[in-house]
């Protein structure tokens, strides 16, 4: 998944194109809509599953971020996504699970069960990627930092309000 998303696509705007969706209980009553979505604040995004349960497609809110079957609990994925020190003063550094490279996705352990038996839709709008921008310094030379501007990416002859992209996911309840 990219880190950074657009999503303001209307719930009717996605049940046009998909009238079967079963659409969960809790995005019934809130449907979540923003301009500016921060992959690393791992919050809840609106996700396309088939069930395997009754086979139709259902849309459903999902955690942003792969969490592995070893974590229990929510103060483990916070461990597990940011770092942590251990007893001894040790630091132990998280982990980015938040885009799963497809070229990549057999060959890791992580992703490889997911990517053969969980896939998913992720509805986005477009997403932002970061245009690096190098000034030339007072001596004439260009310095080393960068200013970064963001783009925002989407489709300009889409004759939807929304794009998909692919997604995989894990079953994990805190």
């Amino acid at each position: 998944m990219c880190y950074h998303i657009a999503f303001e696509v209307k719930l009717e705007s996605i049940l046009d194109v998909f009238p079967d969706l079963v659409v969960d209980k809790q995005l019934e009553v809130e449907y979540p809509i923003a301009s500016y979505i921060n992959g690393f604040h791992h919050q809840p995004q609106q996700v396309m599953v088939r069930s395997r349960k009754d086979g139709k497609r259902h849309l459903t809110l999902m955690r942003w971020g792969y969490l592995p079957n070893g974590v229990k609990n929510l103060e483990e994925a916070e461990k597990f996504e940011n770092g942590y020190k251990d007893e001894d003063g040790k630091w132990h550094t998280g982990y980015i699970t938040l885009n799963a490279v497809g070229e990549e996705l057999l060959e890791k352990r992580l992703y490889k069960d997911a990517a053969l038996n969980r896939r998913c839709v992720v509805f986005i709008q477009g997403f932002y990627e970061w245009y690096h921008h190098y000034p030339i310094g007072k001596k004439g030379q260009r310095l080393k930092t960068a200013v970064k501007y963001p783009h925002h990416i989407y489709l300009k002859d889409n004759p939807y309000d929304f794009t998909m992209i692919a997604g995989i996911w894990n079953p994990w309840k805190h």
